[in-house]
């Protein structure tokens, strides 16, 4: 059998014959003009026909995931899962679930899709155990996919569906691993407080709760010293403890527990503190002047 290249040009010489015959001007030549462009527009839809990539002839399935390689998975970073060919979007809520060792259903996971790339984003921690967050460290985990027979199948844009049920393992860090939050994808070398510049005073009415908007995560682990608040009045300092309300990649929240205390302070966190990955606190967002309206 002729190759597809060979049979196109063998299909122009036809072609080209008959073009010679019809400028002769009979009716017979004419006929067989028309036939062989016929003839041709066929053989070529009939080759492009076969012209599928070969990712359209494979079987839709998942080619990597995170943690697939057996190293432990940060509990801030992003579970990727990475497909043959492209993800049909939206992606049902019912697609996908990741299970604990006990079989029980993780919380507060976000999936997005990105061509043939699916991720889940984590709720991060926000007490200095990590026991709080959407991953807990040292756990074995495992992602579920589903596919045929159910109804929420994930499918590809090229028609492919998922064939059966995936179940993919992974692991991660333990809490004493430094690796447990790296910060991943954030676009931060430095935390900082945010709409706060060295010298300005942070004011507050009366009775309302000390909280701070940091531009990037915290990790929780660094928050179990106190933070100092010097009062300008008497000169006392009061130790402070510290609660994060919020906390994922870009920012956080974090509230100093100050009673009984009004007028103008200093506050000075503690020098442990630090931002996800290890990322520094800029000493501008240290030592803050307060104030605190009286009742």
């Amino acid at each position: 059998m002729l190759s597809t290249p060979a049979t196109l040009r063998v299909a122009g010489v036809f072609l080209y014959a008959a073009e010679v015959m019809f400028q002769t001007g009979t009716a017979h030549a004419a006929r067989l003009f028309v036939i062989a462009q016929g003839c041709l527009a066929i053989l070529v839809l009939g080759l492009c026909g076969g012209c599928q990539s070969e990712t359209d002839t494979m079987p839709f399935t998942v080619v990597s995931w995170s943690g697939s390689d057996g190293a432990p998975v940060p509990l801030d970073q992003d579970l990727t899962i990475e497909f043959n060919q492209p993800i049909t979007t939206p992606l049902r809520q019912s697609s996908i679930e990741i299970l604990d060792e006990a079989g029980l259903a993780v919380q507060g996971m976000r999936a997005s899709v990105a061509g043939s790339w699916l991720r889940l984003r984590p709720t991060l921690p926000r007490q200095p155990t990590l026991q709080d967050g959407s991953l807990l460290p040292d756990r074995r985990y495992q992602i579920r996919l589903f596919g045929l027979p159910r109804l929420a199948a994930i499918t590809s844009t090229h028609g492919g569906v998922l064939a059966s049920e995936l179940a993919l393992p992974f692991r991660t860090a333990a809490a004493k691993d430094p690796g447990a939050l790296l910060g991943s994808g954030a676009e931060f070398s430095a935390i900082s407080l945010i709409d706060a510049q060295r010298g300005e005073r942070l004011a507050f009415s009366a009775n309302a709760p000390v909280i701070l908007l940091f531009r990037g995560g915290l990790d929780p682990r660094s928050l179990t010293g106190v933070a100092t608040l010097k009062s300008q009045a008497d000169q006392k300092s009061l130790p402070c403890r510290m609660r994060l309300l919020s906390n994922d990649l870009d920012s956080a929240q974090l509230e100093i527990l100050v009673e009984n205390w009004s007028g103008w302070g200093v506050l000075t966190l503690p020098e442990e503190m630090e931002g996800l990955g290890g990322w520094p606190l800029l000493e501008s967002s240290r030592v803050l002047r307060l104030h605190r309206a009286a009742q």
